[in-house]
Formats: structure tokens, C-alpha cells, sequence
């Protein structure tokens, strides 16, 4: 094999195995975790420069991977038994409240 083969085997090899991982990981999430988010992008990311993807960083950064999505709104929930959900829109916005307990069951992620 020549070095080039050998390098490109390699950087497959890592691409399927990151792939393979899933990437960002959804974690559980409690109705504080929520609202400090919600809490914290409405205090200090309403400047002018602030852009919407950064809200969505911010959030990821902090709650992990959306637990369910529609569309260009991502979502986290609470498990049902207190259920609130936080809504992240396309515009990078947070809104948050008490969820349906349905959709806790359903997509929650429980520790």
C-alpha cells in the first residue's frame, strides 16, 4: 500500500467510526436545565450582534442534542412525570412551558 492508500484507509476509518458514534448525544435534561437556557439567551444573547445560530450553539452546548425536531424547531423535554419542553425556532429563539405528557413519553430522555 502507499502512504496516500494508507492515509485515506485511515481518515475513512475514523470518518465511520465518528459516524457510527452519532455525534452529538442526547442527554436527560430537568425543568432548571431549562429554564437557566431559556433564562440565560433572554438576558445575555438579545444584543444586536448575537446571531441565531450562536443562541443554537449555546443550547446545544448546554442541553446536548435536541430531543426531537419539526421541521427547523428543535426541542427538549422533561420526563413526563414533570413535564415541560424548551422549543429552539429557526430564528435561534427559546420558548418553554409545560409539555404535553404525551410527547414526554415519547421523546424525553431519561437518566
Amino acid at each position: 500500500m502507499t502512504r496516500a492508500t494508507l492515509l485515506l484507509a485511515t481518515a475513512l476509518t475514523a470518518l465511520a467510526l465518528a459516524l457510527a458514534c452519532g455525534g452529538e448525544k442526547k442527554k436527560p435534561v430537568t425543568t432548571d436545565d431549562l429554564k437557566v437556557v431559556k433564562d440565560y439567551i433572554d438576558t445575555n444573547m438579545r444584543k444586536p450582534g448575537v446571531t441565531a445560530e450562536a443562541r443554537k450553539q449555546y443550547v446545544h452546548a448546554q442541553l446536548g442534542a435536541p430531543h426531537h425536531t419539526s421541521g427547523e424547531s428543535q426541542f427538549w423535554y422533561t420526563p413526563a412525570s414533570n413535564c415541560y419542553y424548551l422549543q429552539i425556532g429557526e430564528d435561534g429563539w427559546a420558548s418553554w412551558g409545560t409539555g404535553a405528557t404525551a410527547d414526554c413519553k415519547k421523546w424525553a430522555v431519561t437518566p
